[in-house]
Parts: structure tokens; sequence; C-alpha cells
């Protein structure tokens, strides 16, 4: 690589990262100082880092601050997603090499993950809609209704991840797009993964299928899953 188009990309990587921050204090409604902002922040961080348990302890510490925040609630619920997939997905390599009783600890202890992480994205989804919906809330529902039909795909809940998602889309089309350029560059995703879209549609094409030929648990690609935002 020539030395000018290094430094082209430095400067690109450079701006990205202060738009990414400012993204994140947007989303986070930072904008103003309020009660358990700096652990929000930087639960966001850690979400993005693949940091799960400090992600969980920093969201916790925020929702103490403030029992309102349902900011805190949803990171929250993601962290749990995430840690319980990596457990899922360490319980399908100790089956694969034969140690069952590890295997059978670590799908337990992934699925308590997962029902944590439903009923925190029950709690903020009731919220959310009981102040009323605005314009703002709308986008706010529609991604937290995207990952919770995520949550619920990976507990094998189809039917009821069909059901979110289509609620996301009509909620906050956006969401049919996928995760933008700039998300993707900090998770270091250069192929545009399935969107909520794609997965509507396989999930129809699935449960059309008879029981015994469908195919609708994929743990690699689950595992590889990441919860969703928009740029």
């Amino acid at each position: 690589m020539d030395d000018r188009r290094y430094k082209l990309l430095m400067r690109l990587a450079v701006l990205l990262t202060l738009a990414w921050f400012g993204w994140v204090l947007y989303d986070a409604d930072l904008g103003a100082v309020t009660p358990g902002a700096r652990h929000l922040s930087a639960g966001l961080r850690f979400l993005e880092d693949e940091r799960y348990h400090d992600a969980l302890a920093a969201f916790n510490d925020a929702l103490s601050i403030d029992a309102e925040n349902l900011g805190a609630l949803r990171g929250i619920a993601q962290a749990l997603m995430q840690l319980g997939a990596r457990q899922q997905f360490e319980a399908d390599r100790l089956a694969r090499d034969g140690l069952a009783e590890a295997a059978q600890r670590s799908a337990a202890e992934a699925q308590r993950n997962y029902r944590r992480a439903l009923d925190a994205y029950d709690q903020s989804i009731l919220r959310q809609e009981a102040a009323g919906v605005s314009e703002q809330s709308r986008r706010i529902l529609g991604v937290a209704y995207a990952n919770r039909a995520i949550l619920k795909d990976r507990m094998a809940d189809h039917s009821g991840a069909l059901t979110d998602y289509r609620a996301a889309m009509a909620l906050e089309p956006a969401v049919q797009e996928g995760p933008g350029l700039l998300t993707r560059f900090l998770r270091n995703q250069p192929q545009r993964p399935p969107t909520v879209a794609d997965r509507v549609r396989y999930l129809e094409q699935q449960l059309a299928k008879p029981e015994s030929e469908q195919l609708l648990l994929q743990p690699q690609q689950d595992h590889e899953q990441r919860p969703y935002r928009m740029d």
C-alpha cells in the first residue's frame, strides 16, 4: 500500500471513530448529562468490544442509578443474549468433543441467560410502549423488536421471532437494510450480514415446509450474529 493511500485510510478511520462516538452519545440520548450516562456509554463500548460481562456490569450500574433508564435495560438484554450465544456455542463444541456433562452445564447456563435477556427485552418494550410512541421511540422500539426477534430465534421460538421481525420492520423500515457501513467497519464486517428482511424470508420459507424438512437453527451463524443497531 502506498503512503498516500495509507494516510487516507488512517484519516478515514479517525473520522469514522469520531462519528461512532457521536452516534453512541446520540443513540444513548446522552446529549445532556443524565444519571448513569457514563456507565451507559461504557456499556455500549464494552458490547462492541464483545466484553459482555463488563457490559452487563456497566449497564446494571446505570440502571441502579436511574431505574427509568430503558437504554440500560436494553443493554442488559443485549449483553445477556450475547453471553448466552457464547455459552451455547461452547456447549455445541463440548458436545462434539464427547464431553456431554460439560456441554449440558454450558447449555443450561446459556438458556438461563437467554431467559433473563428475554425478560429484560419484554420489560423494556412494554415500558417504552406505555410511555407513548413518538417518532424517536418508533426507531428505538423497532431495533428492540429486531433484537428480541434474534433472541427468540436462538431460543427456537421461530414463530415468535417472525412476529417480532415483522413488528420491527413496521415500526422502523430501515431495520430491513441491516447494519450500516460505519457499524460494519467498527465490527470488522467487510461483507454485509443477513438482514432482518433476509431472515423473515428464510423463516417464512422454512416454516412453510413439513417440520421434518425445516432447517431453523444454525449454530455457527447464530454465534456470529451481533445485536442489531443502525448508524
